[in-house]
């Protein structure tokens, strides 16, 4: 059952498919086991939503609320300053060493990434099992700095 078939039958279980369709969907519901369950499930589904969707009262009133928005958006009164204007303010060796500053740090990282020997020793970490949330495979995992391996067991029974 493909997609479109599936939006079909919500659409019939909430009554908003046009009526030239609604024999067809009816055949198909009878006819195929895996449309009849849907339909069940999305006629729970709804029968448990309705009466249960939970109210959230706004405090003010509609006009009130929306203003109370727009009015935070900055579209009301408020002084909106455009991205063009914040750039013009802002100082010239601003504008030259922020991207100098980055270039730096990125050569830097480069060059640790580079040259291996540069970068401390760590500490020898613990051993690590990772776990796999799946019941019928299991799965061990091994490091090795001093040798620079790293072994997988991967267990399926």
């Amino acid at each position: 059952m493909n997609t479109d078939t599936c939006l079909k039958i919500q659409s019939w279980i909430d009554g908003e498919l046009p009526a030239g369709e609604v024999a067809e969907i009816e055949r198909l519901v009878q006819a195929d086991p895996g449309a009849a369950a849907l339909a069940r499930s999305l006629r729970v589904l709804k029968a448990e939503m309705t009466g249960n969707e939970l109210e959230r009262p706004v405090p003010v009133g509609r006009e009130q609320y929306w203003g109370g928005i727009a009015t935070a958006l900055g579209r009301e009164g408020g002084s909106t300053r455009s991205v063009a204007s914040t750039a013009r303010r802002r100082p010239w060796w601003l504008t030259v060493l922020a991207p100098l500053g980055a270039a730096a740090v990125a050569g830097a990282a480069l060059m640790l990434a580079i040259r291996p020997e540069a970068v401390p020793p760590r500490a020898p970490q613990a051993y690590a099992e990772i776990v796999d949330p799946l019941d019928d495979v299991s799965s061990f995992t091994f490091r090795s700095e001093s040798e620079r391996m790293t072994v997988v067991w991967v267990d399926t029974r």
